[in-house]
């Protein structure tokens, strides 16, 4: 099975080859050879005999563009100029300069100054959950509890405090008597 498969090999690839009579009739006698290593060397040296062929590329085939019915003068073969770019202009300090400046920054809000205040309110009672949280209770009946981290101090009965919303959304409350902002959200809403 192995000694026909190698032979079919050798015919195989020998027979790629354009051979005139004589070289069909040497591997006709190569065949009749009952000698392994007799019989390989018989074809080697047919193979060696064969006039190598060059193998051409196949030429890559390039379809023809069609042309627009617009244009018939590219169709006629009076194509117009092709046109070509200007190459970019080189980079000068003048043309860095001629950039537009960009628009300024809005200015922060100067210390001090409270931003976005909803409403202004007084601390009618103060107390802790029991998790240590803040509870508070304003003159308009409303109750917020703190959500920050930490132990925040309990502020004056009377002072006042600024309810303001972030832009997040989360509710802040600064409370005058203590100087404190503390994040809190609402547990009872005004009456």
């Amino acid at each position: 099975m192995l000694r026909s498969f190698g032979l079919f090999a050798i015919v195989m690839c020998l027979g790629s080859v354009s051979y005139a009579q004589s070289g069909n009739d040497t591997l006709q006698s190569c065949l009749t050879i009952e000698d392994d290593a007799q019989r390989l060397a018989c074809f080697e040296a047919v193979a060696r005999a064969a006039p190598v062929a060059p193998v051409a590329e196949p030429a890559p085939s390039v379809a023809p563009t069609p042309v627009p019915a617009e244009m018939p003068e590219v169709a006629a073969g009076n194509a117009p100029a092709p046109v070509v770019a200007p190459p970019p202009a080189p980079t000068t300090q003048a043309a860095v300069q001629a950039r537009p400046a960009p628009p300024p920054r809005p200015k922060p809000a100067p210390r001090g100054e409270k931003k976005n205040i909803n409403y202004v309110a007084t601390v009618v009672q103060t107390e802790r959950d029991p998790f240590g949280k803040l509870l508070v209770k304003f003159s308009n009946g409303e109750i917020w509890k703190q959500t920050s981290r930490g132990r925040a101090v309990e502020p004056k009965i009377g002072s006042s405090a600024d309810v303001r919303q972030s832009f997040s959304g989360a509710w802040f409350i600064d409370f005058e008597s203590t100087r404190d902002t503390v994040r809190m959200v609402t547990v009872k809403y005004a009456d």
